[in-house]
């Protein structure tokens, strides 16, 4: 029950984590959108990859029990929300220093519009997801 709370800890900072390749290109938003995208549609591979070096890390040494766990609550969340569509940025701020934004996006599911709240980070260079919250849609 322990490793399955650490699973599900890692992947609420992960999966509260998107891009293609090494953090998804230089703006923020688009970051943001794959990160929420993925998370929806279940996608832990994609999820990974906009992860922090260290949550990356965290995940290759997971057990091979603890990484079927995750798949299978990836798999859970992405039947939960087989609906979600339209996602897009709708706003960021940027810290003075340039190197963490909070992207607010908007994303429909079902009749219903909500946002959401991506937090993230440069490392290396590119944006990085440390934490999506905010939706808690049932």
């Amino acid at each position: 029950m322990k490793n399955l709370q650490k699973v599900f800890l890692v992947l609420c900072v992960m999966g509260l984590m998107i891009s293609c390749g090494s953090g998804g290109g230089n703006k923020p938003e688009k970051v943001a959108v794959k990160y929420a995208e993925a998370f929806y549609k279940g996608d832990m591979d994609a999820l990974m990859k906009l992860a922090p070096k260290d949550e990356q890390e965290k995940m290759k040494e997971a057990k091979p029990g603890e990484l079927e766990m995750a798949k299978y609550l990836m798999a859970a969340i992405a039947e939960k929300n087989k609906d979600v569509s339209g996602i897009k940025a709708t706003g960021t701020e940027m810290s003075e220093d340039g190197n963490s934004a909070t992207v607010t996006i908007e994303f429909t599911k079902g009749d219903q519009t909500k946002t959401e709240t991506v937090k993230l980070e440069k490392e290396e260079g590119e944006w990085m997801v440390t934490d999506m919250s905010g939706a808690n849609i049932k």
